[in-house]
């Protein structure tokens, strides 16, 4: 937060809303919790509800640091009715790092199996090559 009790990012920038006049979400000093609907409590009492948006075209954003995305001209922004939000949540990674090196390790192997495959099969015709056209 500020110190005019303006919600922020972790990095300072002002987390948007969808009715204050600046968009801007002000808790003041107490206690914030967020509902799943994206509306935003301080000490209990409304202080705004988080602006949730989504892009038809994705192809029109450009990503940012810290995660963040922007969009470029052109770009329309469509509120999000059905989002769920959880306050107080962290994100955790879509992806199973042990799964993935087990992935990698199996499509290693079977390059390396393809490889050999492959390997003996042109020594095999460039044997019978050799033999066919030393004959001639």
């Amino acid at each position: 937060m500020t110190a005019d009790g303006t919600l922020t990012t972790r990095d300072g920038l002002p987390v948007l809303g969808v009715a204050a006049k600046d968009r801007r979400i002000r808790v003041g000093k107490g206690q914030v919790s967020v509902d799943a609907d994206g509306t935003v409590k301080a000490d209990g009492v409304v202080a705004g509800k988080l602006s949730v948006v989504d892009f038809g075209d994705y192809s029109r954003l450009s990503r940012e640091e810290a995660g963040r995305f922007k969009a470029t001209a052109g770009a329309a922004p469509t509120p999000v009715v059905d989002a769920a939000v959880r306050g107080g949540a962290i994100e955790q990674s879509n992806v199973s790092v042990v799964e993935r090196i087990a992935q990698l390790t199996e499509v290693s192997r079977g390059f390396e199996a393809l490889q050999r495959g492959l390997a003996v099969l042109f020594n095999d015709i460039e044997a019978r090559a050799i033999n066919e056209f030393g004959r001639r």
